[in-house]
């Protein structure tokens, strides 16, 4: 059987993989920015390199992920 593609099954994959995927990206920028945050409000109780190492680690993945992801489409909010 020769699939064009376009068919119902096709078009619904397609829609439930884009949304998935836009879940999975949000999820991560979430958990991410959560992380940020507490190492950003909890900064001054450790005095150490690892929050800014951690900080900026952060950073790096979450600027990575919207580099990555700026002409997907993908609507972060």
């Amino acid at each position: 059987m020769n699939c064009s593609h376009n068919c119902m099954m096709c078009r619904v994959w397609k829609y439930i993989k884009k949304h998935f995927k836009n879940f999975v990206i949000k999820t991560i920028i979430f958990f991410n920015m959560l992380s940020l945050m507490y190492w950003i409000v909890y900064i001054d109780y450790i005095i150490s390199w690892q929050p800014y190492a951690i900080m900026a680690f952060n950073l790096l993945v979450l600027s990575l992920i919207g580099y990555a992801n700026k002409d997907n489409g993908v609507d972060f909010l």
